[in-house]
C-alpha cells in the first residue's frame, strides 16, 4: 500500500497549539503567530479540532519572521508533544503486534502525524534496519525548524510507545546538510544520537523489528487501521 502524502490532509490542531505556545516563551503573542491562517486561538484549544498543513506552515513562518530561524526553537515545539497528540494513529502504533508492525504503519500513514517527511518502509543491511527519510518535500526556510520539531517529536513518543521492559535501544538518525543544536538525547532505556552523513536515515538494530510490542493488540490494531 502507497503512503499517504500532500498538503490536503487535516492533522489535529495541537501541531499548531504547541507552535504558538513555544512563541509565547519568546514574547510572541498569539495573534502574531495565526497572521493570515484563518486561525484564532481558540481554534487551536477545542479537543477534536484540526488544521490544515498550509496553516501549519504558515504559523511556522509567522513564528519564524519575527523571532529568526534560531537553532532550537523546532526543538521546544516539538518537546511539547506528547502520544495523545497522535490521535488515532497513536493508537494504531501501539497496539501493533511488533516494532516492525509499529513502523510499517508510521510510514504508510505518516500524512496523519505532525511529520511532513516521507519515510519508507525499513530496509534490513546486515545487522541494522534503516527507515529512508525523504525530506525534499521540505519548504527550505523551514527545514530546520520542522526536522528539529520531528526529533523532538520521536524522543518525546518512542519511550511511550515501545515500554521500558526491554533492553537499552539506540536509535540513530542520520542527516544530510542540517546540524542539529544537541547531538544525542537519552529518555529512560531509549537513547537516540544524531550525526551528520550523505543521507536522511533512522538507524537502528534490525533485531529489534521482531521485538513485541507492550500493548500489542492485533485486533484493536486493524480497527485502527480501517
Amino acid at each position: 500500500m502507497a503512503s499517504l502524502t500532500g498538503l490536503d490532509v487535516a492533522r489535529p490542531a495541537a501541531v499548531g497549539r504547541h507552535i504558538v505556545e513555544t512563541a509565547a516563551q519568546h514574547g510572541l503573542d498569539a495573534a502574531a503567530c495565526l497572521s493570515g491562517t484563518g486561525l484564532s486561538h481558540d481554534d487551536l484549544l477545542e479537543p477534536e479540532a484540526e488544521i490544515m498543513p498550509t496553516q501549519e506552515l504558515a504559523i511556522i513562518r509567522n513564528v519564524i519572521g519575527r523571532l529568526g530561524n534560531r537553532p532550537g526553537l523546532g526543538l521546544e515545539a516539538g518537546s511539547r508533544y506528547n502520544l495523545a497528540d497522535t490521535g488515532i494513529l497513536g493508537y494504531a502504533l501501539m497496539s501493533s503486534p511488533t516494532l516492525g508492525d509499529a513502523i510499517d504503519v508510521a510510514w504508510r500513514y505518516v500524512a496523519l502525524s505532525a511529520s511532513h517527511l516521507t519515510l519508507s518502509a525499513p530496509e534490513i543491511t546486515g545487522t541494522e534496519a534503516v527507515v529512508a527519510i525523504d525530506d525534499t518535500q521540505l519548504p527550505k526556510d523551514i527545514r530546520q525548524f520542522l526536522i528539529e520539531r520531528d526529533f523532538a517529536m520521536a524522543v518525546r513518543i518512542l519511550p511511550a510507545l515501545i515500554g521500558s521492559n526491554h533492553p537499552p535501544m539506540t536509535f540513530r538518525l542520520e542527516l544530510a546538510g542540517l546540524t542539529m543544536p544537541i547531538d544525542s538525547v537519552e529518555i529512560e532505556n531509549v537513547s537516540l544520537a544524531v550525526q551528520n552523513s550523505d543521507r536522511n536515515a533512522l538507524i537502528f538494530p534490525a533485531e529489534l523489528i521482531s521485538q513485541p510490542m507492550p500493548a500489542a493488540d492485533p485486533q484493536t490494531a486493524a480497527i485502527c487501521i480501517r
